[in-house]
């Protein structure tokens, strides 16, 4: 059982945070013209450009990649308890359908703040390493939403930016008192 809980957890996950990476994308203007951006694209339109017929985008908003994602999540949710405990309709409470709604919310908001932690740990590694390669950019506008305003308050030192060390910390600690 646990195997088949870990694989519905990685597969539902990897496309959560394709559909979630989309979102973002859009509402941090990045590019999707670079490697990342045209993965993310592929990957989502079997369901988010349905979608967009029924849910339109405002602004800087993707809202059908962002109903996916929720979608997935619930529909994550819901297959996992049906699989630890059997009869959905035994477990459909008003109790446990408030739980499940805050359960999703909680993942949502883990799975933003991890990817915050990749795009700005990638895109400092790539400063350094790389800083022209075909991915530095994206991740560079993905992570800007976060790093701006630290780097308002925070100048660099010697002509170092530590503004990313700051920003996973704050995201680190913020994981800390979002339950899993």
């Amino acid at each position: 059982m646990q195997g088949i809980v870990f694989l519905l957890d990685a597969v539902f996950s990897f496309f959560i945070v394709l559909f979630l990476l989309r979102f973002l994308m859009q509402w941090s203007s990045t590019s999707f013209f670079n490697p990342l951006g045209e993965l993310v694209l592929k990957l989502t339109a079997w369901a988010s450009h349905p979608l967009r017929k029924f849910i339109r985008s405002y602004g800087k908003f993707d809202w059908a990649s962002l109903i996916c994602a929720i979608l997935g999540v619930i529909i994550l949710k819901i297959l996992i308890a049906v699989l630890m405990f059997g009869n959905l309709l035994e477990i459909a409470t008003p109790e446990s359908i408030f739980t499940l709604a805050l359960s999703c919310a909680f993942y949502l908001l883990r799975l933003v703040l991890d990817i915050y932690v990749f795009v700005i740990l990638g895109s400092a590694l790539l400063s350094w390493v790389n800083p022209h390669s075909a991915i530095a950019y994206p991740l560079h506008t993905l992570s800007a939403p976060i790093l701006n305003p630290i780097r308002k308050f925070m100048p660099k030192l010697s002509g170092i930016d530590l503004s990313p060390l700051v920003a996973i910390l704050l995201i680190q600690t913020l994981l800390i008192y979002i339950p899993g």
